[in-house]
């Protein structure tokens, strides 16, 4: 009876709901973190479910949490990489410049919009990219045909490219307080005509300074 009594003490109860949202934190940051590094994508996808299913957050709580963590981790990452000197920084800035205005904007829109349908429309975004990620992937002409030339016109080509690109991901990004990585490695490879490892790496710097602004 005194073990029943005691399970049942508010404080009790308050430290263990407490312990059990960290552990889901840490569970979320590690998942994310892992994606983050692997293939340069992965909050939104991997992170935001655990946080939504583990702790009591609402959905814009959760979004925000999520991509607060996603740019201290990202930008961990992008600093190690910059680092070893593993980032194209002519296709990042070309990429980030618009895409900070576009994420600002849609930051904007997605604060006011009901957090449930911003979850179902990421849901088939993500869905969407993944198909999309998969056909390129099943294509018989490489997606990566050499290094990008530093020429002034093939340069200007690539901006051609990226910048519509990052205004329009940046946004995405915004809207639903994710990083984008999903979208701008894809953006990167076929835009920037960067091999899929330095795609992956590139992008750090952009979903940084996403979700930075979220």
């Amino acid at each position: 009876m005194a073990r029943a009594h005691r399970s049942r003490d508010p404080t009790v109860l308050a430290r263990l709901t407490v312990t059990s949202e960290i552990a889901w934190f840490l569970l979320a940051g590690l998942a994310a973190g892992s994606a983050l590094g692997f293939v340069g994508a992965g909050g939104p996808m991997i992170g935001l479910p655990i946080v939504l299913i583990g702790t009591g957050l609402s959905e814009h709580g959760a979004l925000g949490t999520n991509a607060t963590a996603v740019s201290i981790l990202s930008g961990l990452l992008a600093l190690w990489t910059i680092y070893r000197g593993q980032t194209h920084w002519r296709e990042a800035l070309l990429f980030s410049m618009p895409g900070v205005a576009g994420a600002y904007f849609g930051v904007q829109l997605g604060l006011v919009f009901p957090g449930r349908q911003l979850i179902f429309i990421l849901g088939l975004v993500i869905f969407i990219a993944a198909a999309w990620m998969f056909w390129l992937s099943t294509r018989s002409e490489p997606l990566y045909a050499g290094p990008p030339s530093p020429e002034p016109d093939a340069l200007l080509r690539r901006a051609y490219v990226l910048v519509p690109a990052g205004l329009a991901i940046g946004w995405i990004s915004g809207f639903f307080a994710v990083g984008g990585g999903f979208l701008i490695v894809i953006a990167l490879m076929l835009g920037g005509k960067l091999p899929v490892r330095l795609a992956t790496q590139t992008a750090l710097i952009p979903i940084t300074l996403f979700t930075g602004l979220e």
